[in-house]
């Protein structure tokens, strides 16, 4: 879930009620074109005005902001210091270079002109937002709390600041209160889609999630998002069955993220399909991960800034025949693309795991085990699956190697967590409480996912100190830089999963450093995605549990010196066995994943015929 800062205000010179006329006639066209979202017209209109009045603040104004709408933030920040040194009491003016410089990385520099804006206006809310997003970006979460509040102490319907605190109560694993907060913003902006996702995404981590429930959600918002957009129904391509395809990868994670990590084997072997590839990357993140991967690409598009209709465009205009959508409902969506339908084909896969309810996406990538044929009725798309994983690891790039057992030097098992603290709910606690006190040399190594932020793991410590767990029986750890996260699995005999919100990323990877993870499978695709991990690997049958009881048993079982030599000759050949197995041959599945969508693509034109067929025919009837 990303904080977020409030957009550039535009500040206008123009007099009330007067008549436009030379350059505010200019001007005034340019704030027409950037209202309706048109921005590179806008900014071609504007640009040579700019140029040639460089001391008229409305103008440099507008320009910046135009300019930091297209990502030439550096440029914006030079116009805004020029207007700043006209007008030096100009609170809005600091805000946008503060929003700019903090884009931009320079973070010093950025906290200086959001202070300076809430000392020139201490009751502005927009000042106080962008506090409290700025310190929430930079995951101090308590200070941005305070600024927030601080905006609904003003203006207690303040949808922006109210959107921003339900992120951060999420984001500290208090969903009850984050999905109130959620709720208040949509008594007050009922078309507020991304709080609308986000309350249907966030349920995901409640104890006892219904999927039925949140698949009736997600078709209302899909419904309710078609309704936001005009949809394409004819687009630039031929519906031949087997000619090369135009594949759209419409994604916010295509940096060092879990998303990143499970396409890059795919993209790596996708030479010789006859598919172009196109991205349409809704972040601003560049990471080693994101070059890897960019010269798959026949077109790189960076689209964080683009209104939804001016993306729609380009993908139709792209002429893709098949959109990859690998958000869903999660952070940096853009349901309303989807709903437009710029392609004729639409796709949910990867990044979500659940239906998104949109009328417009027709298939969904499953294998076998996530979504079985009698959880179909949850999903608007059709249900396609690969022949055993929907996803396939890419092997992690100088990890150390697998080190032995730790329980046989230490006398004891150590069990590990490596997800974050959302995910380690009540239900998880209360088991891992019955396991103390059934295996008391067992240890836990918690490592909580992405985050370092103290506050967090102070809170999940007291938790299970209140469950009866002994603090010297566990540690809670920070995060860790790649590969030295990697060499922690060192320490750790068995990962224990949580749920019903399983692991994903953490899983294959701890496979990959030769320790496995015992799961607890739940109805949903969500629910059932340890298990789907480890029937890729060969494992289901040891390591996947049904229930709570069996989960326990099968811990405290592990927890045995008995079990300890089986479970080191399993290490050693751990990594070998995935690295051969469906999670990790990234050759076989490619081809398999090619398999899958040129099926999806040859059903999509047996169905344009058939219409085209009856329209043919109806046609003929009414000339008879």
């Amino acid at each position: 879930m990303h904080s977020i800062i409030h957009g550039a205000s535009v500040v206008s010179s123009l007099p009330p009620h007067s008549t436009p006329a030379g350059w505010e006639a200019t001007f005034s066209e340019a704030v027409r074109l950037q209202r309706e979202n048109r921005w590179e017209q806008a900014l071609a209109l504007l640009l040579p005005l700019a140029q040639r009045m460089p001391r008229e603040a409305s103008v440099q104004n507008l320009a910046a902001v135009l300019l930091a709408q297209h990502g030439r933030l550096a440029e914006a920040v030079v116009l805004w210091q020029r207007v700043l040194a006209l007008d030096l009491d100009n609170a809005g003016l600091v805000a946008n270079l503060g929003r700019a410089s903090w884009m931009l990385g320079r973070k010093q520099q950025a906290l200086e002109y959001f202070s300076r804006a809430v000392q020139l206006q201490p009751q502005e809310p927009l000042a106080l937002l962008n506090m409290g997003a700025f310190h929430q970006g930079e995951n101090r979460l308590d200070e941005a709390l305070l600024w927030y509040e601080r905006v609904l102490a003003i203006d207690p319907n303040h949808v922006q600041a109210l959107f921003n605190s339900a992120q951060l109560h999420a984001d500290a694993g208090r969903f009850e209160r984050a999905h109130e907060l959620y709720r208040r913003v949509l008594v007050i902006d009922p078309g507020h889609l991304i709080a609308q996702a986000q309350l249907i995404f966030t349920q995901h981590y409640l104890e006892r999630p219904d999927p039925q429930q949140l698949s009736a959600l997600a078709r209302r918002l899909g419904a309710q998002c078609a309704e936001h957009g005009p949809q394409f129904s004819n687009w630039l391509v031929s519906y031949e069955a087997e000619r090369p395809l135009r594949i759209g990868l419409l994604s916010a994670d295509l940096h060092d993220h879990p998303v990143g990590f499970f396409i890059e084997g795919l993209l790596t072997h996708s030479t010789g399909q006859a598919v172009t590839w196109i991205a349409y990357a809704n972040q601003e993140k560049r990471t080693a991960l994101t070059e890897r991967i960019a010269p798959a690409f026949s077109a790189w598009n960076e689209v964080l800034r683009w209104s939804d209709d001016q993306l729609a465009a380009r993908i139709r205009d792209d002429r893709v025949d098949i959109l990859l959508d690998l958000s869903g409902m999660s952070s940096g969506h853009r349901l309303g693309v989807l709903a437009r339908r710029p392609a004729p084909v639409q796709v949910n896969w990867l990044g979500y795991f659940g239906t998104t309810g949109l009328p417009g996406v027709q298939a969904v990538i499953a294998d076998p085990v996530c979504v079985p044929a009698s959880e179909e009725q949850w999903f608007s798309e059709r249900v396609w699956r690969m022949p055993v994983s929907r996803y396939c690891f890419t092997p992690p790039k100088n990890a150390p190697e697998v080190a032995a057992l730790p329980a046989l030097r230490q006398g004891g098992i150590t069990f590990s967590c490596f997800q974050t603290t959302g995910k380690i709910n009540p239900r998880v606690i209360s088991a891992w409480a019955r396991i103390t006190k059934l295996a008391p040399t067992a240890r836990w190594r918690i490592r909580c996912g992405l985050t370092s932020n103290e506050e967090d793991r102070r809170l999940l410590t007291q938790r299970l100190v209140d469950a009866g767990i002994s603090a010297d029986r566990f540690r809670v750890d920070a995060s860790l830089p790649r590969l030295r996260y990697f060499a922690s699995y060192g320490e750790i005999d068995v990962a224990l999963d949580t749920f019903p919100y399983p692991g994903g990323t953490t899983s294959a990877e701890a496979l990959w450093m030769g320790v496995p993870t015992l799961t607890l499978s739940t109805p949903g695709m969500l629910g059932r995605q340890g298990e789907q991990i480890m029937a890729a690997a060969g494992l289901a049958e040891e390591w996947v549990c049904f229930d709570e009881d069996a989960y326990v048993a099968r811990a405290v079982a592990l927890a045995e010196p008995a079990a300890w030599p089986a479970l080191a000759e399993q290490r050693k050949r751990l990594r070998a066995q995935a690295l051969g197995s469906a999670l990790f041959d990234n050759a076989r599945f490619s081809r398999d994943w090619h398999d899958l969508i040129r099926e999806i693509w040859r059903d999509a034109c047996a169905q344009a015929l058939q219409i085209s067929t009856e329209l043919r025919l109806i046609e003929i009837h009414r000339s008879g």
